[in-house]
This record gives structure tokens, C-alpha cells and sequence, in this order.
């Protein structure tokens, strides 16, 4: 009996034993920091000051730094804190997601989502596993989005949570968009708006309106689009009114960007340059990183309309403007291409042929670095085949353009040539002529020529009359004299 309970001690000791080199296995999967002592307590402090950074002082790279402090103490701990790990990479991820960080964003929601399956915690499960379905959707991932967004209602069903079901249709909708199915985008948009408008959720319903308004864009419904923006603009400055946020700031000088495209669309140009205006005077209030992106993009709004009014050095001025405020180049990509179209019709074609190199250079390194970055990936992949063949026409032009260059110098060199060979000619002719001398001038007549008369103007179809040594005549309908 003595011998059957000291076996079964090392059993369970054994068993204890191969149950944390499980964890610490599994634990090593998701953890790359070591040597951090485990300390507690600067882990709750840690983990606040990133909690007030983000939901009072809306500073997400602060909040993200003492986010990932607080991980970093947490993954050390031994024995782990399973519900605290999942608090770490949920917060890590949603601050990612707010930063626009997608792919960060998928990567913390996961393991989050590993940790929160061990658990009994169905609200958390529920609440990790929308904001995997939204950042999938941003990222670009829409199928596997729509899955897990699909789940996560199912979840808040069983928690009769009416509210966060909206929340999910308006996330579904948007992938819907992105997959082009306007109808079932358009139906889980007003699914959510039905709830927000039951909740008074008034920058949800914003957000709901907006969304409404692109779809109406992508279905050519030009009316409906501009109704459900005024509504977005009005849900948007009443939440704005009630409580200050520089996120709605920035959506609402979203919506006026909006207003300018659609009235841009319609060829109303002074309205659409007013719209763009208003929208970069209200975005440039708020100071966070991001705005730059909707600042860009009023931006390019305000050279587009100054390229359909043919003021191309302000367009192309604009666009300079922009490139030397984005971040990266791969946000570059629009204004690029507007930069590169700008200088085509100014005939500036060598330096429109490296605009369009830098482009395609951009786009190809995008494509190969962003490979993993679903959104930006498709988007390059999508616009590379347009930007190829517009390079190429670039590239054609340049060529003829030089082409013709050289036909002209090598012309120009020609005709002097041609004119100076009787002088040439007359100094070497010194020995006597024999016989009845001809002293009469040489008359030459070119017909039905191209003649450059300088670098910018150049004849079709003339004619081109040369006695001895000097041009007579050159023009259209000119009579060639007889002899």
C-alpha cells in the first residue's frame, strides 16, 4: 500500500512536471522577450498607464509602449496568469488596430484568442473574436473576416448582446464592400443602423452612413451617395458636440473629402474645391499620425480639380506638397500617379517617364515587402498591371519624343550643310572653266516637306524654294517659278 501511494506521488508529480513543460512549451510559441523578472505590480502599472493613454488621452503610441512593457513582465511569469495574457495581446492588438497596424493587429488577436480559449470566459471569447474579424477585414482577409465575424455574432447572440451584433453587421457590411456584393453590404449596414438608432449611438451611426454613402458611389447612385453623407456629417458633428474626439474630427473632414469627390465626379468644380478645403482645414486640427493620410488625400482632391480647371503647375504643386508629408512611399501611391498624368500634359515627358519609374518601382517594392499585408498587397497587385501599361506609354512617348529630337538636330545639320556646299563648293573650284561658261543661279524647289522652322514650330506639307545660296521662300501654297 506504501509502494502503491510513493508510485502514485511520482505519478503526479511526473504528471505536474510534464504539465508545466507543456505550458512552457506552448508559452515559448507566443513569447521572444526573456530575462524580465517577473514583477507584478509594475506590470498593473504598467498595464494602466497604457489603459488612461489610450481611452483618456487617445495616444495610441504611448498606450502601445506601456502595453507591450506590461506583456513583456507577463510572459515571464511563472506560473502563468492565462486571463492577464490574454488582456496583454487583446490590448497590444487593439492598439495596433486603432494605429492602423492590421497585420500587427491579426497577429496579437490570435494569440489572444489562445490564451482565452482555455477559459470559460464566453464575453471575452465573443469581444476577441470581432476584433480578429474586423482587423482581417481591414487587412485585406475578407473571406476569413467574414468567418470569424460570422462567429462572433453568433456569440453575442447567446450573450443577447443587441449592440455588439450591430457592431459586427456594420464590420460584415464593409467586407461585403470590399468584396464587391453591394446589395449584402447595403443589408448589414442598415441591419446596424436599425440598432444604433435604437441606442442614440450617434458616431456609429455616422460610421453607418458613411459606409452606406460609398456603396451608393460603387452602385452609381449619385443622389442616394449625397443624402447618406449629409446624414454621416450630422450624426458625426452632434457626437463631436456632445464629446471632442480627434478621431470624429478627422471623419468629419472625411465626409466633406467625400463631398468633394462626388461633386469632382460631376464636373462641379468650384463646389468640389470648397468641399476639399473645408475637409483640409478641419482635418489639420487633429495632430495624430494618421490624419496625414486624409490630409493627403483632400490634398490630391484640391489638384485634381485644379487639373480639370488646366492650372497644372498648382495641381502638380499640390502633389508635391503631399509627397513631401506622407510617411512612407507606399502611400504614395495615388499621388504618384496624379503627379505622373500632371506632366504628361504639360509635355514635360521625360520627367512624367520618371515619375512613372518611381511609381512602378513603389509598387513593386510594395508588392514584395507587403506580401503578408493582405490590404496593401491586393493593392498593389490590382494597380500594377494599370501602372505597367501606363509606363510603358510613358516610356513610348519619351522615346518618340527623343526620336524626334534628334530628327530635328539631325535635319537642322543637313539643310546648313546643304546650304553652305556652294560656298564650300566655290572656295575649292580655283582652276580655270573650259568652253561656253553657265553663270546662271542654281534654283531648287522641296515639295510636300516637314519644315522645323524653330525648336517649338514646325510646317506640314510645305514648300521650300532655294536660289543659289539663300532661301527664297518657305510656306503653304507657294507658286514654284519656272526653270
Amino acid at each position: 500500500m506504501n509502494q502503491w501511494i510513493k508510485c502514485k506521488k511520482g505519478y503526479l508529480l511526473l504528471s505536474v512536471c510534464l504539465y508545466l513543460n507543456c505550458q512552457q512549451a506552448t508559452h515559448s510559441q507566443f513569447s521572444t522577450q526573456k530575462g524580465v523578472p517577473c514583477d507584478t505590480t509594475s506590470a498593473i502599472a504598467a498595464y494602466k498607464k497604457g489603459k488612461y493613454a489610450f481611452n483618456a488621452l487617445k495616444d495610441n503610441v504611448q498606450a502601445l509602449t506601456f502595453f507591450k512593457k506590461a506583456l513583456v513582465i507577463r510572459q515571464n511569469c511563472v506560473p502563468m496568469d492565462t486571463l492577464e495574457l490574454f488582456r496583454m495581446y487583446f490590448n497590444v492588438g487593439n492598439t495596433h488596430f486603432e494605429m492602423g497596424n492590421y497585420m500587427e493587429a491579426v497577429k496579437h488577436f490570435e494569440v489572444a484568442k489562445h490564451w482565452i480559449e482555455t477559459l470559460s470566459k464566453p464575453s471575452f471569447q465573443a469581444l476577441n473574436q470581432a476584433q480578429l474579424g474586423a482587423a482581417l477585414g481591414f487587412w485585406g482577409e475578407n473571406d476569413r473576416a467574414l468567418n470569424a465575424l460570422t462567429l462572433a455574432k453568433q456569440q453575442y447572440q447567446i450573450l443577447n448582446d443587441t449592440l455588439k451584433q450591430a457592431e459586427i453587421a456594420k464590420q460584415m457590411g464593409m467586407c461585403y464592400y470590399r468584396k464587391s456584393n453591394m446589395e449584402l453590404a447595403i443589408n448589414q449596414t442598415v441591419e446596424a443602423i436599425f440598432v444604433y438608432e435604437q441606442q442614440h449611438s450617434d458616431s456609429d451611426l455616422g460610421d453607418c452612413f458613411n459606409n452606406l454613402s460609398i456603396c451608393y458611389q460603387k452602385k452609381n447612385q449619385p443622389e442616394d451617395a449625397a443624402q447618406a453623407l449629409e446624414k454621416a456629417l450630422a450624426f458625426y458633428q452632434k457626437a463631436y458636440q456632445q464629446a471632442p474626439n480627434p478621431n470624429i474630427l478627422s471623419r468629419i473632414g472625411n465626409v466633406h473629402t467625400a463631398f468633394g469627390h462626388l461633386h469632382l465626379k460631376q464636373k462641379h468644380l468650384n463646389q468640389a474645391f470648397i468641399d476639399y478645403q473645408k475637409a483640409l482645414t478641419i482635418i489639420k486640427q487633429n495632430q495624430q499620425s494618421i490624419s496625414i493620410t486624409y490630409q493627403v488625400e483632400a490634398q490630391n482632391g484640391i489638384a485634381a480639380v485644379y487639373e480639370q480647371q488646366q492650372q497644372y503647375q498648382k495641381a502638380l504643386a499640390w502633389c508635391d506638397t503631399s509627397l513631401t508629408q506622407l510617411p512612407d512611399w507606399t502611400q504614395a501611391i495615388a499621388t504618384l500617379e496624379l503627379k505622373a498624368r500632371l506632366l504628361n500634359k504639360m509635355n514635360q515627358i521625360e520627367l512624367a517617364y520618371k515619375t512613372y519609374c518611381l511609381l512602378d518601382s513603389v509598387l513593386q517594392s510594395t508588392y514584395q515587402f507587403y506580401k503578408d499585408d493582405g490590404s496593401i498587397y491586393d493593392l498593389a497587385e490590382k494597380a500594377m498591371p494599370i501602372y505597367e501599361k501606363a509606363l510603358k506609354i510613358s516610356l513610348l512617348r519619351f522615346q518618340q519624343t527623343n526620336n524626334q529630337q534628334t530628327m530635328k538636330k539631325l535635319f537642322i545639320t543637313l539643310l546648313n550643310l546643304f546650304l553652305l556646299s556652294p560656298l564650300i563648293f566655290a572656295q575649292t573650284q580655283t582652276f580655270p572653266k573650259n568652253g561656253v561658261q553657265d553663270e546662271r543661279l542654281d534654283l531648287y524647289a522641296f515639295t510636300n516637306a516637314t519644315i522645323i522652322t524653330d525648336a517649338n514650330t514646325s510646317i506640314e506639307g510645305a514648300t521650300l524654294i532655294i536660289k543659289g545660296s539663300v532661301i527664297e521662300a518657305i510656306g503653304k501654297g507657294i507658286a514654284i517659278p519656272q526653270g
